[in-house]
This record gives C-alpha cells, sequence and structure tokens, in this order.
C-alpha cells in the first residue's frame, strides 16, 4: 500500500502508532553506520584445501587472531596465509599450517605494526616451510617453530623496536636455515635459536643493534 494513501486513511485512533513508529525509526537512524576498530577477535578452526590464500588485516588496538582449539590446523597443500595486525596490544597465535606425507610447502608470513604484540608462528608437516615475520614496535615476544622431515625450513625474521625476544626452533630431516634481523632503540634483546635437523646442513645469519650498558642475549643450538 502506498505510504501517503495510508497516512490519509490513518484514524485518529492509528496515531499513537505512528508516534511510536517515529521514535523507533529514529532509534535506528542514531545507531552508528560503523563498529568500533577495537577489540577484534578472529578464531580459524580447521581448514583442509590445497591452494589457498588467505589474507587477513587487522587495525585498532587489542585485536586478537587465533585458532577456535589449541589443536586448529591449516592441512592442505600450497597453501599461503598473510597477516597484518597495525595498531597497539594485538595478539596473534597460529598453528594452522600442517601437512601429511603428500603435503606440498607452506609459507606464512606475519607483518605487525604497533606495540606489545605476540607471535606465535608453528608450521608442521613433512612439507618445507618459509616463515617470514616483520614486526615494528615494542616489547615484542615472538615464537617461531618449524617442524618436519621433508622440504627445508626457512625463518626469516625482522625486529625494529625495544625489549623484542625471539625464539626459532626448527626440527626435523632436511635442511634449515634462519635470518634474523635485530635493530632495537634503548632497549635489550634476547635471542635463541635451535637448529636439529639430524645430519642436514645447517645455516643462520644475524644482524643486530644493542644499545644497552648490560648487552644482549644470544644463544645457538645446533645439533646435526
Amino acid at each position: 500500500m502506498n505510504i501517503d494513501k495510508r497516512l490519509n486513511e490513518m484514524e485518529p485512533k492509528d496515531t499513537p502508532l505512528l508516534v511510536l513508529g517515529y521514535i523507533i525509526l529514529s532509534m535506528f537512524l542514531l545507531i552508528p553506520l560503523s563498529a568500533n576498530a577495537d577489540d577484534n577477535e578472529v578464531f580459524l578452526g580447521n581448514i583442509t584445501g590445497d591452494d589457498l590464500i588467505l589474507d587477513i588485516s587487522q587495525a585498532g588496538t587489542n585485536n586478537l587472531i587465533t585458532g577456535i582449539t589449541d589443536t586448529s590446523v591449516l592441512n592442505g597443500d600450497d597453501n599461503t596465509l598473510y597477516i597484518k595486525q597495525q595498531g597497539t596490544g594485538h595478539v596473534f597465535q597460529g598453528n594452522w599450517q600442517w601437512g601429511g606425507n603428500n603435503a606440498g610447502p607452506h609459507h606464512l608470513a606475519n607483518i605487525i605494526t604497533g606495540d606489545y604484540n605476540d607471535v606465535d608462528h608453528r608450521q608442521l608437516g613433512k612439507s618445507g616451510h618459509d616463515g617470514f615475520i616483520e614486526i615494528i614496535g615494542d616489547n615484542n615476544d615472538v615464537v617461531l617453530y618449524q617442524r618436519g622431515n621433508g622440504g627445508v625450513k626457512w625463518a626469516d625474521v625482522l625486529l625494529t623496536g625495544d625489549g623484542h625476544s625471539v625464539d626459532i626452533n626448527q626440527r626435523g630431516s632436511n635442511n634449515a636455515t634462519a635470518t634474523v634481523d635485530l635493530t632495537y632503540g634503548t632497549g635489550a634483546y634476547n635471542f635463541d635459536l635451535s637448529q636439529n635437523v639430524g645430519s642436514s646442513a645447517v645455516s643462520y645469519s644475524i644482524t643486530g643493534i644493542c644499545n644497552t650498558i648490560g648487552g644482549c642475549s644470544v644463544s645457538i643450538n645446533q645439533d646435526n
């Protein structure tokens, strides 16, 4: 029915309903069109498939990306996952790449701008693993874990900021290599590298700027 015709046909008894309708409409018009950018949470469950490209970008403060459970995985061949968090107070926890006997290589890239970020980067399975982490910010805690008896395990970590802690653990047969660039302002850094790949070749490269009187901590453990 035409709205103008309906209004013309309204009786006096219909006036309260009309007033109520205008009140409800005004309430909807006052609702913001965009949600607050803070405290966004992304939960990834078990994902199975090949040739997946997943790109997640978060901006604001106190955002979260994690699995639905501690055992949530990204299972398949030739999958690519990009995570970008810009702001402060973010948490990223990943355990989503896993491959079986015939799985293809994995590539996982984390790019974060902000303060107080925690990164838990895990790649499991018998395929090769490429892991890249770049953080510009303060007081970051990075754990990068790669395990597999297949392809080469490769890690590249670039951190710019203060007070970082970096722990890289590469396990399983076949080659492993790690490249780490640590640039800090006034804070000290703690870096631990463990490469346990049996009889295969291992290599690493470290570039660091430490501006504290007490110095920074570097621990290297190679078992091959």
